[in-house]
């Protein structure tokens, strides 16, 4: 049996000590960001993991009714009015939503995610107005390389040369 001076029960109490404190700190950044109603329901729970448990079997959704709007809004997603930024605004809210619910790979590069931004990709360059058919075209085309960091960037780069193209006279 160990005795109260052994150096492995000093180091682990040392170390229980601070994780203690790190839990606590968590807890309360937790409790802090939370709305008020929340704090009384949450106060039973003794540490952070638990306090994370219950807000995520509250408000993680993953359900078929969830998914089915979210794909529908995927569907239905177009640029219209909105310019280049815009439209990447409401489309990222979007895609955040959907990869959320996607579960967690355990590989670095996970085929999953990348077939899944692709996809996403895809349907965003889709969305853009009719002015932006050449780059869309050109994009589409370039299935190997395409992501939706050169997305952007083409299509932020093409709506600046639109905009400085002298009016059409009426």
């Amino acid at each position: 049996m160990p005795k109260t001076g052994d150096k492995t029960n000093d180091t682990n109490a040392s170390e229980i000590k601070s994780w203690k404190i790190n839990d606590g700190k968590v807890m309360a950044a937790i409790v802090n960001s939370v709305k008020h109603s929340l704090i009384v329901s949450l106060s039973k729970f003794q540490t952070a993991k638990a306090i994370w448990g219950s807000l995520k079997q509250r408000y993680v959704q993953d359900s078929g009714a969830l998914l089915h709007t979210l794909m529908q809004q995927t569907h239905a997603i177009e640029q219209n009015d909105m310019s280049i930024d815009e439209y990447y605004s409401a489309f990222d809210r979007l895609m955040g939503s959907l990869t959320s619910m996607v579960p967690a790979c355990t590989t670095a590069a996970c085929p999953a995610h990348q077939f899944l931004e692709k996809f996403l990709t895809y349907r965003f360059v889709m969305g853009v107005r009719e002015d932006f058919d050449s780059i869309r075209t050109r994009l589409l085309h370039s299935s190997s390389t395409l992501t939706m960091a050169l997305a952007l960037s083409d299509l932020l780069a093409e709506e600046t040369r639109l905009k400085s193209l002298p009016a059409p006279a009426v």
